[in-house]
């Protein structure tokens, strides 16, 4: 379990409306506590989702969690467009389902039929890890 000092630091700048310890917010998203009122799982995690920095959500909730819970259903609920699009990026990314222009990319490259290998980062993460996103592809 993370420090709750980690999660009152990271979760209470953005429910500090709400006279609510912020612990039993994570421990809702959790599926540890039942709902509170209308602050459900889904509520709780878009409001982070749209407030709480990348890197800090993945520090609270881990990967396999995010790419259980971040669900298209959940993304197409956040305001902001761009917000969406990039979480939306980020599910496709956690399920490894193809990213477009990547793939259009190496499709050209492979109908030349020039020999080529996929070089750094963006290598790793595409046919080893899978995880994180990257827009540019190293040829060598």
């Amino acid at each position: 379990m993370i420090d709750k000092t980690y999660i009152e630091e990271t979760l209470s700048p953005i429910f500090w409306d709400y006279e609510v310890d912020v612990n039993q917010l994570y421990l809702i998203t959790l599926d540890k506590e039942p709902a509170y009122l209308f602050l459900t799982k889904e509520y709780i995690l878009k409001r982070i989702l749209e407030r709480v920095p990348w890197y800090s959500i993945l520090k609270l909730y881990g990967k396999d969690y995010l790419t259980q819970n971040l669900t298209h259903e959940l993304i197409e609920k956040i305001r902001n467009q761009e917000i969406r699009n990039r979480y939306e990026l980020v599910r496709k990314v956690l399920h490894g389902e193809p990213l477009p222009l990547q793939d259009g990319v190496l499709k050209i490259v492979q109908d030349l039929k020039i020999p080529f290998y996929l070089t750094g980062g963006t290598a790793l993460s595409r046919v080893y890890f899978n995880h994180r996103y990257s827009d540019d592809l190293d040829f060598l």
